[in-house]
């Protein structure tokens, strides 16, 4: 038996026994589904029945016609599949029960979406049905040339309150510091390499002048003899790659070019901090902290006072159009345009002209379109109270709209008149991981039925046969999945996982309360391995340590020492030569990604001396 089929036997045993429910019936289901579906029964199929369990919360009922695939009996509404746990949770007939089971919502949950997102390809079908969805997007969005540059004077008065005020009045060339990100580029060059910029784009050089952000020094200006200042017809497109999301669908992200990802990263992190930081914004739009979102959808599970809301595509549906009308009057418009780039290469090889603003994989994309629905939604928000916008409305309102990328928390009352501001304008909200009626919210990962934590944990990773330096990131994974397993209190599934992955790793993973360096399995009650170290007064713990590999990365002198200047804080007229062989050699080598060799070593393992 396969070691996957036998982890989620025991996953669905063990949910069915702690509700003492009996479990051959589905069990037996369980085997002859993935007998004659594969994998498709656990990544594709099992899903679709998870997503009807939350559409049943949102109105308050589940039919017999709402999750296909799954029989049920001639007397009721239930799925046979699972039905103990239905039961629980609906009556015979259909209706949700007022005290309804937060622990099998979680159990059918957690079944459902166990395979649900494997860090694995799609089938060349579905990448291609992706790449179709994306060109068809792109002609949808023509659709809306017209409505979204039309003039609107709520949408202009708050555009101009947000946008066109102090927020970027120190916006300038000189308040940008360009830097590459860590990601990949259309040209495909290693991290170093990417340091010597030898294109430019013509139409950026009056807002990102290429001798101030691509040179080191002024005794470097002969090198901007070796850089092609391109015209709008020969700038490079993005290149449009596929990764792994969920098995029925890839993500579709776009790569850029490196002097575009140069210029896109010192405005991204320009825009980040004024925007987290500003007073009509800063209780609404976040970029690196999600548990706003996360505990808004926890109370509002319990009072029901805000929405959830989620977009389908919406990276890839917010037009161009859109962007310049809503920051039409505001300093920042001019920068977006000059780092934005206007083509795509398929992976057929065809180029697209854009109409959208920017595709996932922009380092402004994020940030834009968290700009763009936190505006669209105060308009909605006045048009629904008659009231003109000012300042003072803006911060009100401003308490109860929580904005992270397209993760959405509106005011219940508002949430229809928001998706139609929204579906005016060519945005799409999906209607099934949107909620607003039930004690079901979700926003940012976190899912959660009248104030109960009910996220299912993923299995993303698959058991390699043997720890190395090419499967040490599925090892981590797994090593989480077993962590969060026990956390959910599913410890006979969290115990054979982790036999599973110690028989696979060949080497000891301790236990600890303590996370730190290094593969440990979290424990509340063991801290195992221990020795104690004098120097240090503390308890350290043999654990497999992680050690980033470094691969030869060689780079013009010219590259290593811009590297150096935006990396390293350093500005002079000059360097010396001193100054020069020590940049050099410092630099000639860069982290590859994603690549570590395995170490197994003793770590601090405790805090204060103390043992868990």
């Amino acid at each position: 038996m396969k070691r996957p089929t036998m982890l989620f036997r025991a996953l669905v045993g063990e949910i069915l026994q702690q509700h003492d429910l009996p479990s051959s019936k589905d069990l037996a289901t369980v085997l002859s589904r993935i007998e004659k579906e594969g994998d498709s029964f656990l990544a594709i199929t099992l899903p679709t029945l998870g997503s009807c369990l939350e559409q049943a919360l949102e109105v308050g009922f589940i039919t017999r016609d709402a999750h296909p695939g799954f029989g049920c009996d001639r007397r009721g509404t239930l799925p046979k599949f699972l039905k103990g746990l239905f039961m629980k949770i609906f009556s015979e007939n259909g209706c949700l029960k007022d005290d309804a089971c937060s622990d099998a919502i979680f159990g059918i949950r957690q079944i459902c979406s166990w395979a649900k997102k494997p860090l694995e390809p799609c089938s060349n079908s579905r990448n291609k049905a992706a790449i179709r969805k994306y060109k068809v997007i792109e002609e949808d969005l023509k659709r809306y040339d017209v409505i979204t540059e039309s003039e609107d004077p709520v949408l202009r008065r708050v555009s101009n309150l947000l946008w066109c005020g102090n927020i970027f009045s120190d916006l300038a060339t000189q308040s940008l510091k360009c830097y590459h990100g860590s990601g990949a580029t259309s040209e495909r060059k290693t991290k170093n390499a990417r340091w010597d910029i030898t294109t430019w784009n013509q139409r950026s050089e009056e807002y990102f002048p290429v001798a101030d952000h691509a040179i080191h020094s002024y005794s470097a200006f002969p090198n901007l003899d070796n850089i092609v200042f391109l015209s709008e017809e020969d700038e490079l497109p993005v290149r449009v790659v596929l990764v792994p999301k969920t098995k029925k669908t890839p993500r579709v992200i776009a790569v850029e070019p490196i002097h575009m990802m140069f210029m896109q990263q010192g405005l991204m992190r320009y825009l980040t901090k004024k925007i987290e930081t500003n007073a009509l914004t800063s209780d609404s739009i976040r970029f690196r902290d999600q548990h706003a979102n996360r505990n808004g959808a926890q109370s509002s599970s319990l009072n029901r006072k805000r929405a959830t809301m989620d977009l389908s595509d919406a990276s890839d549906r917010v037009h161009l159009n859109l962007v310049k009308n809503i920051f039409r009057d505001s300093p920042l418009l001019p920068y977006l345009l000059a780092s934005r780039s206007s083509r795509a290469r398929l992976p057929d090889g065809e180029i697209v002209n854009l109409t959208k603003f920017a595709s996932m994989g922009s380092a402004t994309c994020f940030p834009v379109e968290a700009m763009v629905f936190y505006t669209v939604i105060q308009c909605a928000l006045h048009y629904h109270s008659g009231i003109t916008p000012t300042f003072a409305s803006i911060k009100r309102f401003s308490r109860v709209i929580d904005v992270y990328g397209d993760d959405l928390l509106v005011p219940s009352y508002s949430r229809e008149i928001v998706q139609t501001a929204l579906e005016a304008l060519g945005l799409r909200v999906n209607a099934n991981k949107s909620f607003n009626k039930g004690f079901f919210r979700e926003s940012c990962g976190g899912d959660y039925y009248k104030g109960y934590d009910v996220t299912p944990v993923y299995l993303r990773h698959q058991l390699p046969e043997k720890l190395n330096h090419s499967t040490i990131a599925q090892f981590q994974s797994l090593v989480e999945t077993s962590n969060q397993l026990y956390k959910k209190g599913l410890w006979k599934t969290c115990q054979l996982l982790r036999n599973m992955i110690q028989t696979s790793a060949r080497k000891k993973i301790p236990r600890s309360p303590y996370s730190g360096e290094g593969l440990v399995f979290y424990s509340r009650m063991y801290t195992t391995d221990l020795r104690w170290n004098a120097d240090t007064q503390s308890y350290a713990q043999k654990r497999i340590v992680l050690k980033p590999v470094k691969e030869k990365d060689e780079c013009s002198e010219y590259g290593m020492l811009l590297k150096y200047l935006l990396t390293s804080a350093f500005s002079a007229p000059g360097c010396n030569d001193h100054l020069r062989t020590k940049v050099v050699n410092d630099y000639a080598s860069s982290v590859k990604l994603g690549a570590f060799k395995v170490k197994h070593r003793w770590v601090p393992a405790t805090i204060g001396g103390l043992v868990g």
